[in-house]
């Protein structure tokens, strides 16, 4: 095609080519240097509707193509038929115009100059390819993959998670679970998927244990494997509808350190407790030995003048003795030698009633009886005391307790003699191998207990016995007696009832250890609400120690 005119026969061949170019189905437009379009293929103009607007040849492109009424360069954006008319090379481009409004397509432009004869470049031909449904299908191919791909990465994401991590729809069937929850279930997906969650749970063996409703927790036991779970519940909202994520968390180490830690603490709690037992227990034996220190030099001290006292009784006694029998020997001798003076002896007779010399002599022999009698009470104190002290038997040793319980009888009476009386069920006992002074201890202990019982003045009643086996002590009172959930405690250390200036709550304690540890015996109590209480001590006749 030229700028010149042609003959007639050989105008076919152009008409043949503008055919070809209508057959395309890509908009062609053949664009002059002046932008006005001198072609439009079928396509083109059925695209652009050149005729229904009453544009045709001659128009301009922007104007046709886009609507502009000033060129494209002119509203800012690029032009391909100018560029290729500037450079004479052809120029891609990819566009989007909006043809008609609401309606915007996305079209890839090549802009390729045509020459003439001359060389100079007289037209472009633009053919614009509509690729809007191509970027549509690359696009949802984009998205899709990058879907797939937030897909495999969410499902690897909760198979690396160790908790069993379920969704579950409305009616709590499930829609999805993580790879750990089928692996320990040995099962597959499809054996799992859409099945109602609470049914499924309990079918493969996992039971209820604990629900907090406050935390959506609830505690499940797995029978099978021994292990424990919690079992927490999300609610999710998604454009299908409401969802439930559920996870189940393994707890059961978790568990066996809280037990753990909890025995240990239980140790600790009862090691501390054993400890100030122990130290509390130290502390009564160093009182009580320094009381027994104390008495055995007080009985010591007491011994030396009453040996004096003693010996001078005993010579008083044989004094009065001698003069009574000078006395009894003078009245013989006056009689026989005033038999013939009545009147000397009648005086002598007043004067003897006068002075009282019948009485003084009576008398004497009384005070000296006793004087006699309260120098064998002190020298039986005496005894009490140093049997009570024993410093010289910290090792065991063979012992009578019924003296052993007199002996804390003397030494407790000043605190029992204005509460109560005591009554004594002795038997005939055999020698125990023992700790007297730990034994006294405990005497001591359940004695003033009690007394200490008694809100009016009572009785407490000692009763000792023995079988092949054993010995037994029981010591009951006639007090308050004690209510039946205060029994279990009264032999743990700093238990008390008492007020606080009355104890420190480690009398009986120290003496269940006494009992228990150091004699291998037992000390059991009965009591009831305002009939007293027994304490019954049972030592065995024979043990390891004595072997």
């Amino acid at each position: 095609m030229t700028a010149t005119a042609q003959p007639p026969e050989e105008r076919q061949p152009a008409d043949f080519y503008l055919t070809i170019l209508d057959a395309i189905r890509d908009p062609v437009v053949v664009v002059d240097p002046d932008m006005r379009c001198i072609y439009l293929n079928k396509v083109a103009r059925d695209s652009f509707k050149v005729d229904e607007k009453g544009r045709g040849r001659n128009c301009l492109c922007y104007n046709v193509l886009r609507n502009f009424t000033t060129s494209c360069w002119e509203q800012g954006e690029e032009c391909p038929v100018r560029e290729a008319f500037a450079t004479g090379q052809s120029i891609p481009v990819v566009k989007e115009m909006c043809l008609f409004p609401g309606l915007k397509r996305t079209y890839e432009i090549t802009a390729v100059p045509i020459r003439n004869e001359a060389g100079a470049i007289s037209w472009v031909v633009e053919v614009l390819r509509d690729i809007t449904a191509s970027l549509d299908h690359m696009h949802l191919k984009e998205l899709s993959n990058k879907i797939e791909k937030a897909k495999r990465e969410w499902e690897t994401s909760m198979d690396c998670v160790q908790e069993f991590v379920i969704l579950t729809d409305a009616e709590q069937r499930i829609k999805r679970c993580n790879k750990p929850l089928v692996d320990f279930l040995g099962l597959t997906f499809t054996e799992v998927l859409d099945r109602e969650l609470p049914l499924f749970l309990h079918s493969h063996g996992f039971r209820q244990e604990v629900c907090l409703l406050a935390k959506r927790e609830f505690e499940y036991s797995h029978q099978a494997s021994g292990r424990t779970f919690t079992l927490h519940t999300y609610p999710l909202a998604t454009k299908e509808g409401a969802m439930t994520v559920t996870t189940l968390h393994d707890i059961s180490k978790h568990k066996e350190t809280a037990a753990l830690l909890e025995e240990k603490n239980r140790q600790i709690r009862r090691t501390l407790t054993d400890l100030q037992a122990t130290q509390a227990q130290l502390l009564q034996q160093e009182k009580m030995a320094s009381v027994g220190q104390l008495a055995a030099g007080v009985a010591h001290e007491i011994n030396n003048p009453m040996g004096f006292v003693t010996s001078n009784i005993n010579t008083l006694a044989k004094y009065q003795t001698k003069l009574r029998k000078f006395l009894d020997l003078q009245d013989q001798v006056l009689s026989r030698l005033c038999r013939n003076s009545p009147d000397t002896l009648q005086r002598l007779a007043e004067q003897r009633r006068s002075m009282k010399i019948d009485f003084i002599l009576q008398d004497t022999s009384d005070l000296i009886a006793e004087s006699t009698d309260g120098v064998e009470r002190v020298k039986k104190i005496v005894m009490n005391l140093k049997n009570f002290s024993r410093v010289d038997q910290a090792e065991r040793a063979r012992a009578n307790i019924n003296e052993c319980l007199d002996d804390t009888i003397t030494i407790a009476w000043n605190e029992l003699k204005y509460t109560c009386t005591i009554h004594k069920e002795y038997g005939d006992l055999p020698a125990l191998m023992c700790h007297p002074q730990q034994l006294n201890q405990v005497f001591m202990n359940l004695l003033l207990n009690a007394a200490q019982a008694m809100t009016e003045p009572g009785v407490i009643t000692i009763r000792t016995w023995h079988d092949k086996e054993a010995l037994f002590i029981a010591i009951s009172d006639t007090g308050c007696g004690m209510a039946p959930e205060t029994i279990p405690h009264v032999f743990e250390p700093f238990f008390t009832t008492k007020n606080v200036d009355k104890g420190t709550g480690l009398g009986l304690s120290i003496s269940y250890d006494i009992i228990t540890k150091q004699h291998n015996g037992t000390i059991t109590i009965q009591s009831e609400p305002g009939k007293g209480s027994t304490f019954t001590i049972r030592l065995p006749l024979s043990n390891k120690e004595e072997k």
